[in-house]
């Protein structure tokens, strides 16, 4: 059987989601936790990694198993078995060829900006501060740029070495809460540290140091156009993975 698995987790206590020798990530607890459930050895599927002190609230991952228990017992004994900072959401019977990463047609994640001219100790973990209230006009302007198919080598270098720096960023939207900011970024696929990038030179439009001009450049590839410098990563989280198919009913 193939279980396919929609996991929570704050990732602060760890260096991303995936494994790394002698480091604490988010798969390795999984894996062991799933060990631990079957008494045999498994390496799972992500839809995505996410770097060290990035959060999750949709990460999905697969995995064959031939434990004869249903969905939800492996929910719930995973669950028992995790540490606080990880939890299985729902499990899914999954079809055999089901593939978390490829099978992806998009991610949505969200980068969250608390504005204050004090810190919050109950926010500090999951949100960047900015201590001044930016240009919320200007900043949506400019993420309405980065929407469509753009060179973001400005933003990130892509995993493989020598691979595309062009992306298909479908929707940017910076929605407002009280005092907390959220950019949400949709797309195809990421360069490494790309959300992060653009959720900076949003940032800095929002403050007045870069203007929309700079961003025009930024996303054309431009060699000399201004820095896009990364937030922070514990603003970030990727919030959804989506499918051409429903993942199943979970059980």
């Amino acid at each position: 059987m193939r279980l396919a698995m929609i996991v929570e987790y704050d990732g602060t206590a760890y260096s991303g989601f995936q494994y790394q020798k002698n480091a604490p990530t988010v798969q390795l607890q999984i894996e062991k936790a799933i060990e631990s459930l079957t008494a045999v050895p498994v390496r799972i599927k992500a839809a995505g990694r996410t770097d060290a002190g990035v959060h999750a609230l949709g990460q999905v991952v697969a995995f064959d198993t031939d434990a004869g228990y249903p969905p939800a017992t492996f929910r719930d004994a995973l669950n028992a078995r995790l540490p606080d900072d990880i939890a299985v959401r729902y499990a899914y019977r999954a079809k055999p060829d089901f593939d978390p990463r490829r099978d992806a047609v998009s991610r949505l994640y969200r980068y969250t900006l608390l504005v204050s001219a004090a810190r919050s100790p109950t926010r500090r973990l999951w949100s960047h501060r900015l201590e001044s209230p930016p240009d919320v006009d200007s900043m949506r302007e400019a993420a309405s740029l980065m929407q469509g198919t753009h060179d973001f080598s400005n933003f990130g270098r892509p995993t493989s070495p020598g691979g595309s720096t062009v992306r298909n960023i479908y929707a940017v939207e910076l929605k407002t809460d009280g005092c907390l900011i959220h950019m949400e970024v949709e797309g195809n696929a990421f360069l490494t540290h790309q959300v992060r990038r653009m959720a900076g030179s949003l940032v800095d439009v929002g403050a007045g140091r870069l203007n929309i001009e700079d961003v025009r450049k930024q996303i054309s590839g431009a060699k000399d156009a201004p820095r896009a410098r990364a937030l922070p990563p514990q603003g970030l989280c990727l919030a959804q993975v989506r499918y051409n198919t429903e993942l199943g009913e979970p059980e």
